[in-house]
C-alpha cells in the first residue's frame, strides 16, 4: 500500500478502506501497527473487528511549535489511540502524556528497537582503526566528533555545525563526521555563509547516506546528536553500543537513553551552540571522565541488544 504523505483525508480514507479489506480477508488474531501514519491511515475507516495494537515511535504533537499544526496532530494521534485496544510507546514522556486520557498505554521496555550488537561491536575494529582514519585523512591524535541523521534543524544539524565552528576557534585538531543527507522539505537551519563554511572546511567530513555507519562510529570519540524530536533515537543506541559518549539535549527519547554524567552529557532545552561547544571541549580535556563514561557504557551495553525487543515481541504475541 502507498501511504499518503499529505494530509488529504480522502486519500487516507481510500488507503484505509483498501488496507481494511485486506485485513478482513486475512482474518488475523491480532493486528500490530507502527508509527502515527501507519496507525491513523489503517484505522481511519473504522475500528477494526480484531484486537489492534499500535506502537507510536514518538508522538508528533508534543514537539510541534506551530499551534494549528500541533492541534491537528494531537487530534489525529488521539483519534488513532481511541481506536486501539492497546497503545505502546517507546519513551516515558509519551507514556505520561497519553495515559492522561487513555488507560491502555504501555511502555516498550527494550530501549526502542535496540540494535544488532554483533555488528555494532567496537572490539571488531581494534585492528582497523588506523586504516579507517587514514582513509579519511584523520591524524592519529585528532578528536573525532560524529553526527548521524538528516541534515535538518529539528534534528539539531545546525547546532552541530555551529558548535563545531565555535570549537574550531580554539582547537584545530578536531574532525567532524556527518552521516545522513539533506531533506528537500525541511531546512538545515544554516544560512548561505554557514553552508559555504561546511562545504569548504576540510575538517568537516560529509559522508552522506552510507551503509558504513558502524565503520565511522568505530573511529568516533564523541557522538553529538542535539535533537529535540525523537521517539527513541536509533543513532544514539548504535553509538552507545560502540561505547561512545553521547552529547545531546535533555529531551524526550534522548534522555531515555542518556543519563547525564553517566554515559554522556545532557544539556537543557534552551542550550545554545556555545554551551554545547564548551561542554564538549571540557569533556575532551577530561580524560578521566571520558574513561569513566566509556566504562559505564560498556557495563550497560547488553541492554541495547535488538534481541531484547525481538524476544519481547515473540513472548507478547505467543501469549495472545
Amino acid at each position: 500500500f502507498e501511504f499518503p504523505r499529505s494530509f488529504n483525508l480522502i486519500n487516507h480514507y481510500r488507503t484505509s478502506a483498501a488496507i481494511q479489506n485486506t485485513i478482513k480477508r486475512i482474518s488475523p488474531d491480532i493486528v500490530s501497527l507502527h508509527f502515527t501514519t501507519g496507525i491513523f491511515t489503517t484505522i481511519l475507516k473504522q475500528k477494526l473487528p480484531f484486537k489492534t495494537i499500535g506502537t507510536f515511535h514518538g508522538l508528533g504533537y508534543p514537539v510541534i511549535d506551530k499551534l494549528l499544526k500541533k492541534k491537528i496532530f494531537k487530534a489525529v494521534e488521539f483519534f488513532s489511540a481511541g481506536r486501539l485496544d492497546e497503545i505502546w510507546v517507546l519513551n516515558q514522556s509519551d507514556k505520561i502524556l497519553i495515559e492522561k486520557k487513555f488507560p491502555n498505554v504501555y511502555l516498550m521496555p527494550t530501549n526502542g528497537l535496540g540494535c544488532d550488537l554483533k555488528i555494532f561491536d567496537r572490539k571488531q575494529f581494534v585492528d582497523k582503526l588506523q586504516p579507517l582514519r587514514d582513509e579519511l585523512r584523520i591524524d592519529p591524535d585528532a578528536t573525532v566528533i560524529s553526527y548521524t541523521g538528516r541534515y535538518v534543524n529539528f534534528k539539531g544539524y545546525d547546532i552541530v555545525i555551529k558548535s563545531f565552528r565555535e570549537m574550531e576557534k580554539r582547537n584545530s585538531n578536531l574532525k567532524l563526521i556527518t552521516m545522513g543527507g539533506y531533506d528537500k522539505i525541511h531546512p538545515t537551519g544554516l544560512n548561505e555563509e554557514e553552508k559555504n563554511y561546511v562545504k569548504d572546511n576540510p575538517n568537516i567530513i560529509d559522508i552522506g547516506f552510507t551503509s558504513r555507519v558502524v565503520d565511522y562510529l568505530a573511529i568516533t570519540d564523541i557522538f553529538f546528536f542535539p535533537s529535540k524530536k525523537e521517539g527513541i533515537p536509533i543513532c544514539i543506541v548504535e553509538a552507545l553500543a560502540m561505547e561512545i559518549p553521547i552529547v545531546t539535549f535533555d529531551a524526550r527519547g534522548c534522555n531515555d537513553l542518556v543519563e547525564d554524567g553517566v554515559n554522556g552529557l545532557l544539556l537543557p532545552l534552551d542550550a545554545q551552540p556555545k554551551a554545547f561547544a564548551q561542554k564538549i571541549e571540557e569533556l575532551i580535556k577530561d580524560k578521566d571522565t571520558l574513561s569513566l563514561i566509556r566504562k559505564n557504557i560498556r557495563s550497560q551495553r547488553d541492554e541495547l541488544s535488538r534481541d531484547k525487543f525481538i524476544n519481547h515481541q515473540l513472548k507478547y504475541f505467543s501469549s495472545q
